[in-house]
């Protein structure tokens, strides 16, 4: 424990003989990273800061923590610790944040040394990125510097030092500095541990990742697992996997020559999924009230399928059927376009007319109720049959109504054409023809004088009429000096 104690201090010692006191900044505006490393041995003045290989800055100044002084992440004191000022020339770089991390790496055999630093972490794009490095507050060692703690920072191991233990009597000494910092060690393997990952940032990355993958190894067994079976399934698809890939690069083409509609279209999305939250609200109230309705509906399924089924011949002899009321309907569409006019003066003769027919509704439905279309029909036809005959000689008239007052009747008799009966064989031939006269009943339910009845009505009808217009005509013919 002594020895090692000793090897500290000396090392502290050669430190504190290669450090210079902190100086004032010339530049107030200057962007100044006040890094705190572990070992910072051969570094000086004026060497480089490098970002990603390029030169960024310089150092400008070195010097040890004191006890008090903040070195860590979380603000505690780590005295004896060394701090390497860093002044960063390049305004394009002047953007460390909290994630950045700086390492001192040899610059050539001969001893110089430059930092390497990363202003931040990779991280995914559009994601957030961390703060910026605080700055150092006034009143405190380095006030208005950025600091970048002990724990973000790190030195390799320089190569003579390497070197240095093939020799003699070195191998012997680092054997017994080995076995003094192993007894020395044995109780600290945390911080041991911790001043490895210091030393190498990439370790520190690499245990965390680790972590990460510890924390989700089950997960990862079932992806390995599930990815066996989805690579077989690939390898078995391999030309639709093939095919697919083409399609999606001919997709990929046409989807960024319409970049700016699809920008619009994500840009009104949050709009979108607004008033979609809403009507899945309402949908999500139908849903519950339709439930019942399509359990009924499941139930009917069946019959509903068979239905349709059947329903297809139907469907396919109906297809020319709707194809030609659609080809109708487009060559009707002009005129009943045209009919518009039309329409709207029978909508208006319709509106003006309801009076009228509503009161004709109820003179309809009286007729229809008490029988007036019927009656109104027997009385036509009484009054057809009344006023006209037919028989098989044809239609002829049984009343003649004189219209005005130049139709007169004579009597003129004929020579030649004159009867003599005595009064008692007269009265017998006028009563035998008045019953053979006399006309049938009417039957209402076989019209007369309809087309085609020649020759079918009774024949002792017929005979009765023609003797009733012998008896009536006959004696005025006689009187007149006609035929007997």
């Amino acid at each position: 424990m002594r020895r090692l104690l000793g090897i500290l201090l000396a090392c502290a010692a050669a430190v504190a003989f290669l450090v210079v006191a902190t100086g004032a900044n010339e530049e107030g505006e200057a962007y100044e990273v006040r890094a705190v490393f572990d070992n910072a041995a051969f570094l000086a003045e004026g060497m480089e800061v490098r970002v990603a290989g390029a030169r960024v800055g310089e150092v400008v100044d070195l010097d040890v923590t004191f006890p008090g002084e903040p070195a860590r992440e979380d603000g505690s004191p780590e005295p004896g610790k060394a701090v390497v000022v860093m002044r960063i020339e390049d305004p394009a770089f002047q953007d460390f944040r909290e994630d950045a991390s700086c390492t001192i790496h040899p610059q050539s055999l001969l001893g110089e040394k430059f930092v390497e630093c990363r202003l931040t972490e990779p991280r995914a794009a559009g994601s957030e990125p961390p703060p910026e490095l605080a700055e150092i507050p006034e009143g405190q060692r380095g006030a208005g510097q950025r600091l970048l703690p002990l724990e973000r920072n790190g030195k390799t191991v320089d190569l003579d030092l390497v070197n240095n233990i093939m020799r003699e009597p070195y191998p012997e000494r680092f054997r017994l500095i080995l076995n003094d910092l192993g007894a020395g060690l044995a109780a600290r393997g945390e911080e041991l541990a911790e001043i490895v990952e210091r030393s190498n940032p990439a370790l520190r990355e690499t245990n965390r990742v680790l972590a990460i993958l510890a924390r989700q190894n089950r997960s990862l067994a079932r992806l390995a697992s599930d990815s066996d079976a989805i690579m077989g399934a690939l390898a078995r698809e391999r030309e639709r996997v093939a095919s697919f890939v083409n399609e999606a690069t001919t997709v990929g083409e046409a989807t960024a020559a319409r970049r700016a509609e699809l920008e619009e279209t994500f840009a009104r999305f949050p709009g979108f999924l607004r008033e979609l939250r809403s009507t899945m609200a309402e949908l999500s109230a139908f849903s519950d009230q339709a439930t019942p309705v399509f359990g009924d509906l499941g139930g009917a399924a069946p019959a509903l399928t068979r239905a349709a089924e059947a329903l297809e011949p139907f469907a396919t002899a109906g297809t020319r059927a709707l194809t030609t009321l659609g080809t109708a309907a487009e060559e009707a569409g002009p005129p009943l376009v045209a009919s518009d006019p039309v329409l709207r003066q029978t909508r208006d003769l319709a509106e003006g007319s309801v009076p009228a027919t509503r009161e004709l509704r109820l003179v309809l439905s009286t007729l229809r109720r008490t029988g007036g279309y019927e009656g109104l029909l027997r009385t036509i036809f009484g009054l057809g049959g009344t006023v006209n005959g037919f028989d098989s000689f044809g239609h002829f008239a049984r009343a003649l109504i004189p219209v005005n007052i130049c139709f007169d009747y004579t009597s003129r008799p004929q020579g030649g054409c004159s009867a003599r009966f005595s009064g008692r064989v007269g009265a017998r031939a006028a009563a035998r023809a008045l019953a053979e006269s006399a006309p049938p009943p009417l039957d209402l339910d076989e019209p007369s004088g309809r087309a085609g009845d020649t020759g079918r009505r009774p024949a002792a009808s017929a005979r009765a009429m023609r003797d009733l217009f012998n008896f009536v005509i006959g004696p005025r013919q006689r009187q007149r000096g006609g035929r007997g």
